[in-house]
């Protein structure tokens, strides 16, 4: 059986909307989800919500919050920064995996959501997984820039990447598909970046790369980073994984294959 138990928590001073799915044992697993960035999310929340059931009914528990200026959480995302999300991440780790009854320490990390493991501590001991991870800041970011610049050429503006970043640095917001970027969560977001040498800390640490084919071997970008995080001394490994790039489809997508490959992850010995 799940228990879903949605909430809003004072975290860092703010008020946050969670969605905790709990197991009626004592849990294996306690697996918070570093979420990714803008309409990223909303793109994985039906993905997230079955792959929290899935863990759930394997005796783990999962929460999911939205941080501060996105989702049903207060607060504005044209003012929100990079800082405020790394200590609304540190805080919720340690009232979540430090709460009595906890299971073991696990995080479940999509797309940008991988950036916040660098956050002091987070990983120390836990079991990660990530959903086609981020490893630079700077690159989602002008990947983010640029659906403005296609919306404006199909409305005849003249509109560039350089031109927005302009804006930002006079210290004006952007508005990029419904989403206010301001100036200090830019600023922020574009210098994060995912050392592989913090990985050292996890008990482990699985890298799925999400592609459509049969092809089954990383891509020279994640076996780059694998090969450099274990030479730090951490234990990673990247599997592919041939499903829908749920982030980026037009219509909501939540492939099982994604969903199953988390659980062997997270749960295998």
């Amino acid at each position: 059986m799940v228990v879903m138990e949605p909430a809003f928590r004072e975290v860092a001073g703010r008020r946050l909307f969670t969605l905790h799915f709990r197991p009626t044992c004592p849990p294996r697993l306690s697996v918070l989800v570093l979420p990714p960035f803008a309409e990223e999310m909303n793109k994985s929340r039906r993905l997230l919500a079955e792959t929290a059931r899935t863990l759930t009914l394997q005796g783990c528990e999962v929460l999911v919050p939205d941080l501060s200026g996105t989702g049903d959480s207060a607060g504005s995302f044209g003012e929100v920064t990079w800082p405020d999300w790394c200590e609304e991440v540190a805080t919720l780790a340690r009232q979540f995996h430090g709460a009595a009854g906890a299971g073991a320490p696990a995080l479940l990390a999509i797309r940008s959501g991988a950036l916040f493991l660098h956050v002091s501590g987070l990983v120390a001991n836990a079991r990660v997984v990530a959903w086609q991870p981020v490893f630079d800041g700077e690159r989602l970011l002008q990947q983010f820039m640029r659906l403005r610049v296609m919306a404006a050429k199909f409305a005849g503006r003249d509109e560039s990447i350089a031109w927005m970043k302009s804006e930002l640095t006079a210290g004006r917001s952007v508005e990029i598909a419904g989403y206010p970027l301001g100036p200090a969560l830019s600023e922020g977001f574009a210098a994060a970046r995912l050392d592989p040498a913090t990985l050292a800390a996890a008990a482990r640490t699985t890298l799925l790369e999400v592609r459509t084919g049969g092809d089954a071997t990383p891509t020279p970008p994640f076996s780059r980073f694998a090969a450099a995080a274990t030479s730090c001394g951490a234990v990673v490994e990247t599997r592919v994984v041939s499903a829908e790039q749920f982030w980026t489809s037009q219509e909501i997508a939540a492939p099982g294959a994604v969903t199953a490959a988390t659980c062997t992850a997270l749960l295998e010995d």
